[in-house]
């Protein structure tokens, strides 16, 4: 049985904003959960888009409105969600984030290392981390009462609509 215990109060690193960020700079480094007693710390690097490699047998589609709805979301908001990867640079998920910012021209991306996982845990892991996003729904009161308070950011562009 796995238990997972999430950290409260531990403090995060990160490099001071005067310093200029090489491609290869640990950028934070925060304890995030135990797993079965291990601590497990994940760092976010910065790497180019030549540096990673797809996986080959990533099973998740990535139509060209979803590539472009990502595309919007990394302009409106930054690169908030760092691609995950695995030894050897190998992408684990990410892969239309990846897409996208190859088509806006970005050369730099976060990335998140997960050498941790065996072979049949990345497997794993790939396929369930996007599955788990497609077996839930919004509370509709909620998501219409959100959608009313934003009024700047045309919400369209994400694929939400005016019945929503």
């Amino acid at each position: 049985m796995l238990v997972f215990t999430q950290l409260k109060n531990v403090p995060t690193r990160s490099w001071p904003s005067s310093r200029a960020i090489g491609a290869m700079d640990i950028i934070s480094t925060a304890p995030f959960f135990y797993r079965e007693g291990e601590r497990m710390e994940l760092q976010i690097e910065y790497l180019t888009l030549t540096e990673l490699k797809p996986y080959e047998k990533n099973a998740k589609l990535h139509s060209p409105e979803q590539v472009e709805q990502i595309k919007k979301s990394i302009v409106e908001f930054g690169m908030n969600d760092p691609i995950a990867i695995w030894k050897d640079n190998i992408i684990i998920e990410g892969h239309g984030r990846l897409m996208a910012c190859k088509e806006l021209g970005v050369d730099t991306v976060p990335v998140i290392r997960l050498d941790h996982l065996t072979d049949e845990q990345r497997r794993a892991y790939c396929l369930i981390h996007n599955k788990l996003t497609m077996n839930t729904d919004f509370d509709l009161d909620l998501l219409s009462g959100e959608l009313e308070e934003i009024i700047n950011i045309d919400m369209t562009d994400f694929g939400f609509t005016l019945d929503d």
